[in-house]
């Protein structure tokens, strides 16, 4: 049964502006600051972020009340939240979350290779996520969302079906590094003291802030990068 909810306009909201600093009382001596490197997040990055929440959110909330017409509304619930780690995994892919393309390659690349690497969860989950994710897909056909590049909607679920036991055993593995057992690793090639709190604060900021999203999403899956000098 395929419900046929309107889709919902996506609104854009601005993030909450930064508070100023405290000055300096008057006759009170200044303390010394160690220099540090400032991070390079624009207001736009941090404007485009917020908005993909957004988004994710309001695409969510859409979703829940067409599948609430099928099941329980807190059954509804329960997928959305199943779902939305993973459209949050792909936020940079698209600037409207209901455009994302589900073609074979994504959608394996998602559950095999994104999922394991930057979520943790038990199989319990993962076993409700992937169903979840399937509905999802019948939602997005429903609303005219499903682009014509992506899987035929069968194949999609079928595809699934067949990733739910290779994701299993992937999230199961427990030789398999984490995302920041990775980008812990990285920091002790370059030399950096992780047990010096400040020390590894820096690294921190440095990799935030300076860091391409490419060169920190090769750091956090493989615990290398060619190219990103320290400092």
């Amino acid at each position: 049964m395929t419900s046929t909810c309107p889709p919902q306009r996506h609104v854009v909201h601005s993030p909450r502006a930064r508070p100023r600093p405290r000055a300096h009382d008057e006759g009170m001596p200044k303390k010394r600051r160690r220099r540090r490197s400032r991070p390079r997040t624009s207001p736009d990055v941090r404007s485009r972020e917020h908005s993909a929440y957004r988004d994710i959110d309001l695409l969510l909330d859409e979703f829940v009340m067409c599948r609430a017409t099928v099941v329980s509304p807190v059954r509804a619930v329960i997928e959305a939240d199943h779902v939305k780690p993973l459209l949050i995994l792909r936020r940079g892919e698209s600037e409207d979350p209901a455009l994302l393309r589900w073609t074979e390659e994504q959608i394996r690349h998602l559950l095999l290779d994104l999922v394991p690497r930057h979520q943790w969860q038990p199989r319990e989950l993962l076993l409700e996520q992937i169903p979840a994710l399937g509905e999802f897909f019948v939602f997005l056909v429903a609303h005219g969302y499903w682009h014509r590049e992506n899987m035929a909607l069968a194949e999609a679920r079928a595809l699934l079906s067949d990733l739910t036991l290779p994701a299993l055993e992937i999230v199961e593995d427990p030789s398999r590094p984490s995302e920041p057992e990775n980008i812990l690793a990285y920091a002790v090639s370059l030399g950096i003291e992780t047990r010096d709190a400040d020390a590894f604060a820096q690294f921190i900021e440095w990799y935030n802030g300076e860091l391409t999203r490419d060169e920190k999403r090769e750091i956090s899956e493989t615990g290398r990068c060619e190219g990103t000098p320290w400092r």
